[in-house]
């Protein structure tokens, strides 16, 4: 990455009213109050609409945060949690032409999809989806794409008959979503999809958001970068202690050559299958024929870098972890390199 690069800086169209109108919908209040915690400023608030009228837009007014800072805060907010994420790598040669800012700056400027470089952006609700950003954040290139999505509303449900047939009815009510893309300077690429309200097939939706990158990117340059390894160190013997440590296991589920299938679980807060001497006892014994695991659920173990537990999901594609909450920055952080440790971890054994 060209050693000239700067951060993000904000786009001239962009109003605090936009902001505040997709903050309650992509952030939780208690991210709000931690957000105004961490600048010393009042930060009680009962709701959203104290949060915005009593502490957001004076602290805007007096100058004690700025719009830039509060677009930020919304950034973090939509670009993390909830969220399918899908990995891959592409080659060092791929990688050195992503993240030449002048490479990417050109493009921006004559491909009239992409918005200028570096730039935040406010994308409401798009009727197709729209690339808000493409910027640098770190040693990475963070790609932002806005969809517009629809939920039912189960309120709006109605019934009726006629000539003898039985109809029924159900309004939507659309929804914004924002997925990422993230690619690092050693090759790792993050597809992040904001999660559906139904079963869905996030591999397809990854690749497909990919392919709308071009010429930004080359799509058939990237790889899947298996999980495969942090499933199986979950449930590893010899790295059980360290497991203990970072994850709470929940279930799993493992498949052997002779086409068997063990389903463990365990249920209670604060409760792990690593700490049952008889369900480890089972996982050890099936794996003894060549098991893999091939799904997991986990809790990510507060600690010292972190303030809370984040529940994991490894299942889907064989790429792919999903968290089920909306999670800070340096939450998401945690959990991403807590799953990369345990891969290098299954390549070092």
């Amino acid at each position: 990455m060209n050693r000239h690069a700067s951060a993000a800086s904000l786009a001239s169209d962009v109003t605090a009213e936009q902001i505040f109108k997709f903050l309650p919908s992509q952030a939780t209040l208690e991210q709000a109050k931690t957000f105004l915690a961490k600048r010393s400023i009042s930060f009680s608030a009962g709701s959203w609409d104290f949060m915005i009228n009593e502490r957001l837009k004076p602290a805007l007014k007096d100058g004690t945060v700025s719009l830039l800072e509060v677009a930020g805060f919304l950034a973090e907010a939509e670009e993390h949690g909830k969220q399918h994420v899908l990995l891959y790598r592409i080659g060092k040669s791929e990688v050195a032409r992503i993240l030449d800012t002048n490479y990417l700056r050109a493009i921006c400027a004559t491909e009239s999809r992409f918005p200028p470089f570096n730039s935040r952006s406010i994308v409401g609700v798009p009727e197709s989806p729209t690339i808000s950003e493409v910027r640098t954040e770190g040693t990475t290139i963070v790609i932002k794409v806005i969809e517009k999505r629809y939920v039912r509303d189960e309120s709006s449900y109605r019934e009726w008959e006629k000539d003898g047939q039985l109809f029924t009815s159900v309004d939507t009510r659309p929804y914004r979503a924002a997925n990422v893309v993230r690619i690092h300077s050693d090759g790792l690429c993050e597809v992040r999809i904001h999660s559906h309200m139904d079963a869905y097939d996030y591999g397809v939706e990854a690749r497909a958001l990919l392919t709308n990158l071009e010429p930004l990117i080359d799509s058939k340059k990237f790889s899947s970068y298996s999980l495969q390894d942090a499933k199986q160190y979950v449930c590893d013997p010899k790295h059980r202690k360290k497991a203990m440590e970072a994850f709470d296991v929940k279930h799993t589920e493992h498949l052997d050559l002779a086409e068997g299938r063990l389903r463990p679980s365990i249920s209670g807060y604060g409760t792990s299958m690593l700490n049952s001497s008889s369900l480890t006892a089972a996982i050890d014994a099936f794996h003894v024929t060549e098991g893999t695991v091939h799904r997991a659920g986990l809790t990510v173990r507060s600690c010292k870098g972190l303030r809370r537990n984040i529940n994991l999901g490894l299942s889907g594609e064989d790429n792919e972890f999903f968290l089920t909450a909306k999670v800070t920055k340096s939450e998401y952080e945690y959990v991403l390199q807590t799953i990369l440790g345990a891969m290098k971890a299954m390549k070092l054994k």
